[in-house]
């Protein structure tokens, strides 16, 4: 189904019975990615899924969003939904970049948080936020002043730099992308009351393991799983594994 929140044209999903879990899908992603896992959680649970704005069904946002607004957002559909209280959240990449932010400001409360493969942890090299920085303040109006090979060369450097498509392949939410890459989401992890499982892989290389065990140390209650060679989508490179491990935890 599809709902207008605050404008936007959002595309929900919502199936199964019982106590509810908030599914939160990562970047260039939408609410399928989690259809094998759902296929199980739904027969003991209510699944709430949507297509985060900007990404498959859903509307762009008016303006870039970062975290805060995203988290923000959700809040606002759970509410257009009557289900002000979540039993646990579920989330890959980018999404625990969200339910982080939105957990620590107390935008949304859940007695449980399963992140898998979370991002929320800036780059620390300091080439990388400058570039990342000077993009972001310079923003797409200043950039497009610039001759056209000039353009390609500054995406190509950051592209050489993050080692990551997203930037290049985000089109119209490039600069969503960067206020997003931007946050350090362990500002807000201690905050975070939520008890939490942290899912990651040995052979990451986006968010690679040392991502968890910084998360293990913030968030108060959390436990880490290091999974081995699954790559980022773990939970779709192997769905079996990672569903015992949340069905166990839930």
């Amino acid at each position: 189904m599809n709902l207008i929140i605050d404008d936007i044209d959002t595309r929900v999903e919502v199936s199964g019975g019982g106590l509810s879990l908030l599914m939160i899908h990562g970047w260039k992603d939408s609410l399928e990615t989690f259809d094998e896992l759902t296929k199980e959680l739904e027969n003991d649970y209510k699944v709430i899924r949507l297509d985060l704005p900007g990404f498959g069904g859903s509307q762009a946002p008016p303006e870039p969003w970062g975290a805060s607004q995203y988290a923000d957002f959700i809040s606002k559909t759970l509410l257009k939904l009557e289900e002000p209280e979540i039993y646990a959240i579920i989330v890959h990449s980018m999404g625990a970049r969200i339910a982080i932010n939105a957990l620590g400001r107390r935008a949304i409360s859940a007695d449980k948080l399963v992140i898998m493969a979370g991002a929320g942890i800036p780059d620390r090299t300091r080439s990388n936020k400058t570039i990342m920085a000077t993009l972001a303040k310079s923003g797409s109006a200043v950039a497009s002043v610039l001759p056209k090979d000039t353009q390609k060369k500054l995406r190509r450097k950051f592209y050489k730099m993050t080692g990551s498509t997203d930037y290049l392949d985000a089109g119209a939410m490039r600069d969503t992308f960067l206020k997003l890459v931007a946050e350090d989401s362990r500002k807000y992890a201690t905050d975070v009351h939520a008890e939490t499982l942290l899912i990651y892989s040995s052979n990451d290389r986006f968010t690679p393991p040392e991502y968890g065990e910084q998360f293990a140390e913030l968030i108060p209650n959390s436990k880490l799983v290091i999974v081995e060679d699954l790559g980022h989508n773990i939970h779709k490179n192997d769905p079996k594994k990672i569903l015992s491990l949340i069905e166990e935890f839930l």
